[in-house]
Formats: structure tokens, sequence, C-alpha cells
């Protein structure tokens, strides 16, 4: 809003209104440099959402693949010691 003075000069008059266009100018730069700012943020939330994502799924497939081994470790153990148990008897 502009604040006109009785005694305003043409200088002072053009000076304020130079002022006010430009504080315009500035707010607005400003807004789009924010929006511009959200939006990469968003972004990066988005992506970093599906690396998370991701992460998880691996994490599955990994705890998956450590209970198969896990498995077949117990099942190796069992024959071994089955084995070693007929042997034994075999010798008694």
């Amino acid at each position: 809003m502009k604040k006109i003075k009785k005694n305003e000069t043409v200088l002072e008059k053009e000076y304020t209104s130079l002022y006010e266009d430009n504080k315009k100018r500035s707010d607005i730069v400003m807004i789009e440099k924010i929006e511009a700012e959200l939006e990469k943020l968003n972004n990066d939330r988005t992506i970093t959402i599906q690396k998370i994502n991701q992460f998880e799924q691996e994490m599955l497939n990994l705890r998956t693949h450590l209970s198969m081994i896990n498995g077949a470790i117990q099942t190796c153990t069992y024959f071994l010691s089955d084995e070693k148990k007929s042997e034994e008897e075999v010798v008694a």
C-alpha cells in the first residue's frame, strides 16, 4: 500500500513506487524459490521412501535365504549325526 504524502516530490513518488514494485517482485521470486525447494524436498522424500522399501524387501529376501541356509545346515547335521550313530553301532 502506498502512503501518499501531501508534499511528496515526483522523485519521492517514483522511488516509493519503484521500491514497492521491487518488493513485490522480490516476494514473488522468494515464493518461487520456496516452491522449487518444496518440490525438490518432496521428490527427495519420494526417492528415500522408495529406497527404504527396496531395502526392506532385500532384507526380507536375505532373511528368507538365511532360513533356507539354516534348514540346510540342520539337515546336514542330522545326516552326519545319524551316520556317526550308525558307525558307532557297527563298532559296538
